[in-house]
């Protein structure tokens, strides 16, 4: 019995798990293959709770050092960060990999100074900030020994601002709102392997960037550079707990059912 379907591949997933892959192993159910099902989703920091969980299932969870719980986020809620000394430690996972992209939600309450939203810059290899000098978005990274920079944007208070970075290992990029504002070439991995500050970037001592002042909300971190299809689709649906991404596109499964009924709607049962 042959089926074919086109889902996204998050949909994919559950329907194959509908059809017990666990109990029966993947080989014996398909004989195709789920083309491209690899997330990529190290962390997912939703920040609804008191605690920066990872929803990711990685357990990569954060630890809180000041920042207030409970503020209103672009979707439920979201940690408020006082500009003085608030930030949330995560850990690095992208620490000596050559690709990755970071997704996060900030709404500033000050811009009059510089203003870190991530970062381990200390010693480390990026950070992610307000540069008020020239009163931009910018994101600079230190890979294979060499520092490169994007920026662009503009810049509010007391609004929500989406901020993507994505590296594929040869071009770096920055994104305002879905819409990619910089690009430059590079290559490398990301040098360190210091933990990641939210709020913060490791620097204040030596007065790089400053803390940030306000809300950040819905960090992910993905292990690969996304695309920019993808980044409109985190930009345009906050709060979504399913974005792993490539929702963006659709997937072709062949079903190959091997000894089971299967109805869409309804779990699988044994012929």
């Amino acid at each position: 019995m042959d089926e074919h379907w086109k889902l996204d591949r998050r949909t994919a997933m559950k329907a194959i798990g509908s059809v017990g892959v666990a109990s029966f192993g993947l080989d014996a159910l398909f004989t195709g293959t789920v083309a491209g099902y690899s997330t990529s989703l190290e962390s997912f920091y939703e920040f609804d709770d008191a605690s920066p969980v990872d929803s990711s299932g990685n357990g990569n969870d954060g630890t809180v050092n000041g920042a207030s719980a409970g503020a209103t986020g672009v979707s439920n809620s979201c940690f408020l960060f006082d500009g003085i000394d608030d930030s949330i430690d995560v850990p690095h996972v992208l620490s000596r990999l050559s690709a990755g992209s970071y997704s996060v939600w900030v709404n500033a309450d000050s811009l009059t100074e510089d203003r870190a939203i991530l970062g381990d810059w200390d010693g480390g290899s990026i950070v992610l900030y307000y540069d008020v000098g020239d009163d931009v978005w910018a994101f600079a990274a230190r890979t294979g020994g060499t520092i490169e920079k994007v920026t662009g944007g503009s810049p509010t208070t007391g609004s929500w601002i989406h901020l993507a970075v994505t590296y594929d290992g040869s071009f770096l990029k920055l994104y305002v709102d879905g819409t990619e504002v910089d690009s430059v070439a590079t290559s490398g991995s990301f040098d360190s392997e210091n933990v990641i500050q939210v709020g913060t970037d490791e620097a204040n001592a030596n007065d790089n960037h400053g803390y940030w002042k306000g809300r950040i909300d819905e960090l992910r971190i993905y292990s690969r550079g996304l695309s920019s299809s993808e980044v409109s689709e985190l930009y345009a649906t906050p709060g979504s707990a399913d974005l792993g991404v490539d929702t963006g596109s659709v997937t072709d499964i062949q079903y190959d059912y091997l000894g089971l009924a299967f109805d869409p709607a309804s779990p699988a049962t044994p012929w």
